[in-house]
């Protein structure tokens, strides 16, 4: 067999098919008719499933957002999923199957719990609905303004009662959400702000408390407190020269007051005057002092002075030597050698001999016994001058014990600020630590105060329901047609299933057949060409049987067309309608 008779033998034309096709048309059509058949009878005996479907639209605020901020900050996508998580629980739905009788008594016996509320989860559908809008920064960004809640079953009435009952829970859930989580946020800024509000009121007491202990030493008192040293200081200073001045004035009021007789002098008719017996005595001891200095003991004038001194002593009741009188002496003297050596020089005789006197009296006064005397009484000094000089010599002693006290005062005066400036910078570090963590608190509680008030407000913006919120746009309503099973989907995928069913059936069936069938096959056998070709004759009663299959096949036809329109006028669109809606899509 050459190549050209191989190659016609593989090919078939459009004419060889179509012939194969007539020829097993009875083939085709029963497998083809069957798949059809059932696929007719799946598309007319699966349960319809009705669904019912709410759109709810997202609100914004409508208080403007500069004058109430809301405290619920949460996207409207996170906080759909947020209320769905919150609704869809076990409870509700096993309440919502059990309200409704969503599922036979059979299946709810059969099923757990869990499996049923994963059958209802199936039925439920929540859709987010975005659109395009502008940021605050002018840049493009997808927001949720809305969202469809739909649910499926096979009762039309049950599918809009719980897609009704869903909705209401989604919208009084969003109100208690938001109204919850405002109000828990301004009871945790209330809390914040009684928390801060006593340990406000703690540090303004411990910070009087300081200030009140520490009232000196503040850091606001140091720069006076070093004045009120340097004023001290020169207080001092001052009274040390006032007491130089006065010291100096005493022993001048001594000085003169020991030249004065406290008595007043008697003055005889010839105009001498009379020395009384104490300036006599004092006169007396004067001279002895001095010539004791200048002669021995047994020295003619020192005997007689020291004769007339023990008289004058005997007869005043004075029983030992008046201490008093000699250091009285002593200091008089030693003045007198003081301004002669002011005067003169140290090798000048009259200091030799003042400083002679002088020395002689201290060792009279370091040989004396301790004078006493008697209980003879003593006559009151009547010289006015003496006694005006001992008033001066007086009031200068008590000055100077007054300025003793008021050195004394300001020195410890002093001292005492002093220990103020030394202190300050101590009390200073830890009285800044305390005003600085006060003004913390004062201003993290004026911080606080004003977020808490910003929180009241959001929280009655909430509870008037003036913020975001949830509003039902798209009530659900009973479906009038179910969406699905798909009818006439599953019809068309049936009947394109049965046609390559049929065409494969056929190919099938003539692969498998050993018949030859017209000249191109017997060429591709025999290898000869056939002379003549005689088609097939129809005698009477095949053409009249022939006749009959086509009436046959025409009222097949007829009845499928009617059957199709009664499907669809019944389970998918009323013709009515689907002609009104022809009519409008023609131009």
């Amino acid at each position: 067999m050459n190549t050209a008779v191989d190659f016609e033998e593989e090919t078939k034309s459009v004419g060889d098919y179509v012939k194969l096709f007539k020829r097993r048309k009875k083939q085709m059509l029963v497998p083809a008719s069957m798949v059809f058949s059932i696929a007719v009878a799946i598309a007319l005996l699966l349960p319809s499933t009705y669904k019912s479907s709410a759109t709810i639209l997202i609100e914004a605020q409508q208080i403007p957002t500069d004058l109430v901020t809301s405290t619920v900050t949460t996207y409207a996508a996170q906080q759909i999923q947020t209320i769905k998580a919150r609704i869809m629980t076990m409870k509700n739905i096993m309440g919502l199957v059990e309200t409704h009788k969503l599922f036979s008594e059979a299946d709810l016996k059969a099923k757990g719990a869990s499996e049923i509320v994963h059958e209802f989860t199936k039925r439920v559908g929540l859709d987010v609905i975005s659109a395009g809008v502008l940021d605050s920064n002018g840049r493009k960004a997808e927001a949720t303004i809305a969202f469809s809640l739909s649910f499926e079953h096979s009762s039309p009435t049950k599918a809009q009662k719980v897609a009704n009952e869903m909705v209401s829970l989604y919208l009084n859930e969003n109100l208690r959400a938001r109204a919850e989580q405002s109000s828990s946020t301004s009871a945790f800024l209330q809390q914040e702000v009684d928390s801060l509000a006593n340990k406000l009121e703690t540090q303004e007491g411990n910070l009087a408390t300081f200030k009140q202990d520490n009232k000196d030493n503040l850091p606001a008192l140091f720069q006076y407190n070093l004045k009120v040293v340097e004023r001290t200081s020169n207080d001092v200073g001052a009274l040390d020269m006032r007491k130089q001045d006065l010291q100096k004035a005493l022993i001048r009021l001594e000085s003169d007051l020991s030249l004065i007789s406290p008595y007043t002098p008697s003055v005889l008719p010839t105009g001498e005057r009379v020395l009384s017996e104490q300036d006599r005595l004092k006169a007396l001891r004067a001279r002895y002092s001095q010539n004791s200095a200048l002669y021995s003991d047994s020295h003619p004038t020192v005997v007689r002075n020291k004769r007339e001194i023990e008289a004058l002593e005997k007869k005043l009741g004075i029983v030992a030597e008046d201490n008093d009188v000699y250091l009285k002496e002593l200091r008089e003297q030693e003045e007198t050698l003081k301004a002669l050596k002011d005067k003169y020089t140290d090798e000048h005789p009259k200091v030799t001999t003042q400083e002679q006197v002088v020395a002689a009296l201290q060792e009279k006064i370091a040989a004396l016994p301790a004078a006493t005397e008697s209980q003879a009484p003593v006559q009151d000094p009547d010289n006015p001058s003496y006694l005006m000089l001992n008033g001066q010599v007086e009031s200068a002693k008590l000055e100077l014990e007054l300025l003793d006290e008021k050195r004394a005062s300001l020195i410890a005066k002093k001292g005492k600020y002093e220990r103020f400036a030394v202190n300050a910078p101590l009390i200073e570090k830890e009285y800044n630590e305390m005003v600085r963590d006060l003004d913390n608190t004062r201003i993290k509680y004026q911080e606080i105060k004003a977020k808490q008030m910003t929180a009241e407000l959001a929280k009655t913006l909430e509870q008037g329901r003036k913020g975001e919120r949830f509003t039902l746009i798209d009530p659900p309503e009973i479906p009038q047609k179910p969406v699905s099973p798909n009818r006439p989907a599953i019809m068309f995928m049936g009947f394109v299933l049965a046609a390559v069913t049929g065409v494969v059936t056929a190919i099938f069936a003539e692969a498998l057949s050993s018949r030859v069938w017209g000249a191109r096959t017997l060429v591709g056998i025999t290898g000869m060409q056939p002379l003549v070709e005689i088609p097939y004759l129809q005698i009477d009663s095949e053409i009249k049987k022939g006749l009959n299959k086509k009436y046959i096949i025409a009222g097949a036809m007829l009845f499928i067309v009617i059957a199709g329109a009664a499907i669809i006028h019944f389970f998918v669109t009323p013709l009515d309608v689907l002609w009104f809606k022809s009519l409008r899509r023609m131009p």
